[in-house]
């Protein structure tokens, strides 16, 4: 300890009764200045606080020149900020605040101080929290698995900590302790109202527009009463979803495999639960989950579009606790704690569905009312298992492993009889598809400037789609005709993969990220299609998924992706702030090579001190091509590589967009894109890919381009209780192929020319919130025949003649949800109810349009339409623990 030399000359204000040195520190306060000297600052802070406040005049320098607004502040905070540029520090001494000069702080050097932030609850490593220093006008942010580190000319420095969802924090850091750990406190209770503070401190976080509020995600009106960070992700402005979510997101003109979703920085290649109604991510397992909708960070790549980022959470290192949810769709759970207390933790979870009995039931029961027998059946599950180890003071090793399947079935059976003629029909759809997912990690702390992080990872996608139609006959109970149409389709895509990433603080002016990953790709698309002329099955048999198994002879393509890449954020000026990155990408298919040269330009340019400016440009490139019918995410779809023929897809995309912070509650961010495709892929029109092993399956496939450009502006504003954003989209999405539309260029079946999304919540008290969400998209484009030719002057059937492909819109799309989420929280925990009501004014959204005959007049044609979720109402309760 330095002995300190303390001189009382001037003492302000009225003595003060038995403060506590907390109650002295946390009291409130609403003070402003413009240029005035620090030490007639300390004056007026003691006059508005009624609290004593001491010091030599001789140590504050008159260069110490505050200028200051603040409302509500804690005395603490705010001496923390005005000292922070100084050599001065403040203490609670005999009922009255010190302040002293500190020698320590007057050693002028490159003081580096490096750290984890965590939760103070259960130690659970806060990923991307901000770190700033008023005194530098600088700030810097933590990675994804907490880490910081700062630069400071002093060996002493005063750090605010921030993080949405947690209580504030500053603190001050010495450069002689290696390893800080800053342990802040949540404020996200189930029964508390949430308010971000950012009236102190606002430059620390206006950027971060891309990070997803799980607090609102919790909080949100949910199909089924179940939340879904991916539904939350298609209401973004830019972002579009199929009709109730089915197919997944579309981001800014491009298809649901140009996005690259991550789950542990492990790619996920199937988001989908009920065809995208439900995603795989479990929001009792979600920490953070960023979107990056224009130029993504070096470390990312192999996709054109996006980039979604799920991080979950690593497990309770203090004490055990859990979660159990019940609702209208599915039940989950999740259950965490120490393994050794502060040393290693373990988190599981586990989500099923609950509505196969009343699918089974309720299927049943239409089909008999047809006369006919049979059901459907649906159902699917996840599983997340993770392991925390703490390896001394720097280091940490993960264990981390994902399931999850889908199960669908479809048997129709239909007898007929006529004089001695019996007929069988038998009509079967049967699906199954999922992921298994497994990695390994250490992270590790290297000095104060270093951090590295290295994953080893499986990843794979499998499914398959039966599908029979089949009618035999007999006459007198005798085999008179079998008929049947069997096919087999499955596909299966795996990654075995490594990844090393650096992060490396040179100073506050430069945080460099640097690293490689290679993967290994091997793909499995196979179909089998058979008839009765192969003579599968005889007589009464039934033609099953079995029987085709010797059929199907699956090619086998493999290929090497390895990438290496660098990034360096600089901060040029106070206002300015420059990210370059670049990415050399390599892939190697059938004894060809492909090498890219990635780079990418964020410039983030603070006009004023609520104003922020972003200028983006990017180019990236796709190894992996997904090939689809429908756009909805079907198992009919197939994922491919790049062969010595199907080269990679590229593409390279400018966006602008200003920022303004209009209050200390809200901000309006308004801008726009251009993006360019090109090598993409899409199915010829007219019969079947045959993908099977020994057919130039790649000559049949048409490569072409697209384009995309809009609009894009979102709102978001927080008073008090009342918490609403909204978002508006306007864009254009088109695609040109030589060998589809006659070499015309058509509307991307995702172009949406309108998007309007808006959610809103209300705190009525502190145990009942409202809660709406509304969504308009203008209807996508569909193919339709533009007219029907009879077969015959006296036939009922007819030709369907196609001009034009993506040629009519579905109608508009319009929804609007509700819910009230009731809380109570006890000692032993706290729960939640939440009512709500999908689709509230039960609009008939349309999913597709059909040709089928006109009951009327038979040799009219006429176009129906499929909706699929009416109003829905819903219930789910959870208990958390």
């Amino acid at each position: 300890m330095h002995k300190k030399i303390l001189l009382i000359l001037i003492v302000f204000g009225l003595p003060i009764l038995a403060f506590g040195q907390n109650d002295v520190f946390a009291k409130n306060i609403t003070y402003s200045c413009f240029k005035k000297p620090l030490s007639a600052v300390l004056v007026d802070l003691s006059t508005a606080t009624d609290i004593n406040i001491a010091f030599d005049p001789s140590v504050i320098s008159e260069e110490y020149i505050i200028s200051i607004n603040i409302q509500k502040e804690s005395l603490a905070d705010v001496l923390s900020v005005i000292l922070a540029d100084t050599n001065l520090e403040y203490e609670m001494l005999g009922g009255q605040i010190i302040i002293t000069a500190n020698p320590l702080k007057d050693k002028v050097g490159k003081f580096i101080f490096s750290g984890y932030i965590e939760d103070a609850v259960s130690r659970e490593r806060l990923a991307y929290a901000n770190v700033y220093s008023m005194k530098l006008n600088v700030g810097v942010s933590a990675n994804e698995y907490g880490y910081f580190s700062f630069t400071a000319k002093d060996s002493i420095v005063n750090l605010r900590f921030t993080y949405l969802g947690y209580e504030a924090f500053t603190a001050t850091l010495s450069y002689e302790k290696k390893n800080h750990v800053i342990s802040m406190t949540p404020n996200i209770l189930l029964n508390e109202i949430i308010i971000e503070d950012t009236r102190l401190v606002k430059k620390e976080n206006i950027q971060e527009v891309n990070t997803f509020p799980l607090h609102i995600l919790n909080n949100m009106t949910a199909l089924g009463g179940d939340p879904d960070v991916i539904r939350l992700a298609g209401m973004q402005a830019g972002v579009s979803t199929g009709a109730d979510g089915l197919g997944g997101i579309n981001v800014r003109g491009g298809s649901i495999d140009q996005n690259l979703i991550l789950m542990d920085g492990v790619p996920v290649y199937n988001t989908g639960h009920t065809l995208g109604m439900f995603s795989v991510f479990n929001t009792s397992m979600v920490k953070s989950a960023k979107l990056y909708k224009d130029a993504f960070p070096a470390k990312y790549g192999g996709r054109l579009s996006s980039v979604l980022d799920v991080r979950t959470k690593e497990g309770n290192l203090k004490k055990f606790a859990g979660d159990v949810s019940l609702g209208t769709i599915s039940a989950k759970f999740v259950l965490e704690g120490p393994i050794k207390k502060d040393r290693s933790s373990f988190i599981i979870s586990g989500r099923r569905s609950m509505i196969d009995p009343w699918i089974k039931s309720f299927s049943r029961s239409f089909k008999n009312a047809a006369q006919n027998d049979g059901q459907v059946s649906y159902s699917f599950y996840d599983l997340n298992a993770k392991l925390t180890f703490r390896v001394g003071k720097s280091s940490t090793f993960y264990l981390s492993y994902y399931e999850g399947k889908d199960v669908f079935g479809d048997e129709t059976i239909s007898e007929s009889r006529e004089d001695s003629l019996d007929i069988i029909d038998n009509y079967e759809n049967a699906w199954n598809w999922g992921n298994r997912i497994g990695s390994a990690r250490l992270s590790t702390k290297i000095g104060k400037k270093l951090f590295m992080n290295s994953t080893a990872y499986y990843s794979q996608f499998s499914f398959d789609a039966f599908k029979n139609e089949q009618s035999r006959s007999t006459i007198d109970l005798e085999p008179n005709t079998l008929k049947y149409d069997g096919s087999l389709f499955q596909s299966k895509i795996t990654d075995i993969g490594y990844r090393l990433d650096f992060n490396l603080n040179a100073n506050n002016y430069h945080q460099l990220q640097f690293g490689l990953d290679l993967v290994r790709h091997q793909f499995d698309p196979g179909l089998a299609v058979v008839n009765e002329s192969d003579s599968i099955v005889f007589d009464d048999e039934v033609l099953r998924r079995a029987d085709l198994k010797e059929y199907l002879d699956p090619t086998t393509e493999s290929g090497l992706e390895g990438n290496l890449y660098f990034e360096d954020k600089i901060k040029a000026t106070d206002n300015i702030d420059v990210v370059l990155g670049a990415r050399a990408s390599f892939i190697r298919s059938r004894k060809k090579n492909y090498i890219s040269f990635l780079p990418s330009v964020i410039i983030n340019s603070e006009l004023s001190e609520d104003f922020l400016l972003r200028l983006t440009y990017s180019r990236s490139n796709q190894f992996l091509h997904l090939l689809t019918t429908s756009g909805l995410g079907l198992p009919t779809d197939v994922w491919l590589p790049t062969t010595d023929e199907l080269q990679p897809e590229r593409a390279w995309q400018y966006s602008a967009s200003i920022l303004s912070r209009f209050t200390e509650f809200g901000h309006l961010e308004i801008g726009g894109f251009y993006k360019n495709l090109s090598q993409i892929l899409t199915l010829r029109e007219g019969p079947v890919l045959d993908i099977n092993s020994g057919t130039n399956w790649e000559s049949d496939i048409p490569t072409g381009s697209g384009l995309s450009y809009g609009i894009e502006t979102t709102l978001v504003k927080n008073v008090g209780k009342f918490k609403g954003s909204a978002s508006y989209t306007w864009s254009k999405a088109t695609r040109l192929f030589d060998e589809v539309n006659n070499g015309n260029p058509y509307y991307f079946r995702y172009d949406r020319r309108h998007m309007v999304n808006t959610s809103a919540s209300y705190r009525i008290n502190s145990n009942i919130e409202i809660a709406m969400n509304g969504l308009y998209l203008t209807g996508n484009p569909v193919t339709v025949p533009s007219q029907f030719l009879p077969v015959g002057p006296d036939s009922p059937d007819f030709i369907s003649v196609y001009t034009e492909k993506n040629n009519i819109r579905l109608s508009d799309y319009k929804r609007i949800d509700v819910s009230v989420n009731i809380f109570n929280k006890y000692a032993w925990g706290r729960q939640k109810l939440t009512i709500g009501v999908y689709n509230l004014f039960n609009w008939q959204n349309p999913l597709f349009y059909y040709v089928r005959r006109n009951k009327d007049n038979i040799t009219q044609p006429e176009r129906k339409q499929i909706s699929i979720l009416p109003l829905l109402p819903s219930l789910s309760y959870s208990l958390t623990f």
